[in-house]
């Protein structure tokens, strides 16, 4: 499927009347996404010991949508998906990568609620490995 053909409206609850226009993103998308969400992880935790690492890094079971939905959007650098997915919107001003950038956080959720997928990708690739068989 050719990604960039695949567009949706996606209406802010928040904000009535408000909506934003964004491509589904490409595998490609979602691999600079995540690298630049490694990146930044890994600059943030330069000089962390293993113990503090570990503790930070523990994650919460995954077991309502809300922890899952969360789930999904930590492994990708969020701004990366947004500037490269948001094509329109309803505001006076025009799409631009800064003003992408000045979103508000529920705004930035709705956005993404919509573009990513429903499961981690640790646990996509876990079930893809299981056998359906009894």
């Amino acid at each position: 499927m050719l990604t960039s053909k695949v567009k949706s409206r996606i209406d802010l609850p928040h904000e009535p009347g408000e909506w934003i226009e964004a491509r589904m993103p490409s595998a490609i998308i979602l691999d600079q996404a995540r690298q630049m969400h490694t990146a930044s992880a890994i600059k943030l935790t330069a000089g962390v010991d293993r113990e503090t690492l570990a503790l930070l890094t523990a994650s919460a079971p995954t077991t309502n949508g809300a922890t899952v939905q969360r789930a999904i959007r930590d492994e990708y650098d969020q701004i990366t998906l947004l500037r490269a997915c948001i094509t329109a919107w309803s505001y006076p001003e025009p799409v631009t990568p800064d003003l992408i950038g000045d979103l508000d956080e529920q705004t930035v959720n709705v956005v993404l609620a919509a573009l990513l997928p429903r499961e981690p990708e640790a646990e996509r690739k876990n079930a893809s490995g299981r056998s359906t068989k009894h």
